[in-house]
């Protein structure tokens, strides 16, 4: 599903929030540290005396991307003015393991000062906010933190370590008008709201309607626009590629059980259908992006724009 208008120039009725470029400019953008503060008070349950007040943002590039590895890279990276440190994570897809990528990404942050050649009484408060999609629960929770905790009995071990997930499908069938403060935050990145249903839900409320003003600006610019188009569908491909290997994979192993009955034959005829399937997928992906890439250079978008886009190289894009 495309969100983009055909006029680039026009905001279109549905766009996705977690859209990378989109998120970055809206979040990432320090003319927006008002939304920022809110959204991230809101969900921390921070007021009064404890609201964090002012942030500065960090590098957010542990090191570099590239697909299928396991190279921590946060989305945005903000160091609070009470010195804590937060990570604010989008998951398009709900995995299994994500809760321990999680775990993952704020265990780098957190030994990261020690590496730096500080000491333990130096280490900083690290709070990750994950918005998810789609998160399944036991209680449906919107919000889900995260601490160390003894085991039998509500006691602490620390608290430098935290960890939020954020369900934005937890909300899905609820009446806007229903909606608490952060409860409409958390909605607004719901990829389905029509662009009638954001402006109820942003109605009377000045934050809300700032979000929604800076969402009409990045829209209205041509070259951001065609970046979006290029990462929502290098998205939608990928998330596409992911349950096409998953399905694939299955039926291969069905395939192989019922070819042969020694367990362990089925098993390696399945597994090496399944790599040789996954090999020419990630090969098609890969010719997909220099065809994408190919357009966009043609209809004389920025090199850097398409790079950070598709995740290609200067030179991959300069010899099309």
């Amino acid at each position: 599903m495309t969100f983009v208008s055909e006029d680039p120039l026009k905001q279109p009725n549905k766009i996705d929030p977690f859209v990378d470029v989109l998120f970055k400019y809206l979040f990432g953008n320090p003319r927006n540290k008002e939304i920022v503060l809110a959204f991230v008070n809101a969900i921390l349950g921070r007021k009064d005396k404890d609201k964090i007040v002012d942030y500065k943002y960090l590098n957010v590039e542990l090191a570099p991307e590239y697909n299928f590895e396991k190279i921590p890279r946060l989305d945005l990276l903000l160091e609070t003015n009470s010195n804590e440190q937060i990570n604010l994570e989008l998951q398009a897809q709900n995995y299994a393991y994500y809760p321990s990528r999680s775990m993952y990404y704020a265990s780098n942050l957190y030994t990261k000062e020690v590496m730096k050649g500080k000491t333990y009484l130096d280490l900083k408060k690290i709070i990750c906010i994950n918005i998810v999609r789609e998160l399944k629960n036991p209680d449906n929770e919107v919000i889900a933190p995260y601490c160390f905790k003894h085991f039998y009995k509500d006691i602490r071990l620390s608290d430098l370590q935290q960890i939020y997930f954020v369900s934005v499908s937890a909300l899905k069938g609820r009446q806007l008008s229903s909606l608490t403060e952060v409860e409409r935050y958390i909605k607004w990145f719901d990829r389905e709201l029509s662009k009638k249903e954001r402006e109820d839900l942003t109605k009377g409320d000045r934050i809300m309607t700032e979000l929604e003003e800076a969402a009409e600006k990045f829209f209205s610019s041509r070259e951001l626009s065609y970046e979006y188009l290029a990462a929502e569908k290098a998205m939608l491909d990928r998330l596409t590629e992911e349950k096409y290997l998953r399905q694939e994979s299955q039926k291969a192993k069905a395939e192989g059980r019922a070819e042969g009955r020694a367990e362990g034959l089925a098993e390696g005829r399945a597994e090496g259908r399944a790599e040789g399937k996954a090999q020419g997928i990630v090969e098609g992906e890969a010719k997909e992006r220099l065809k994408n890439a190919r357009n966009l250079k043609q209809m004389n978008i920025p090199i850097e724009t398409i790079t950070k886009a598709l995740h290609l190289t200067k030179e991959e894009v300069e010899k099309l």
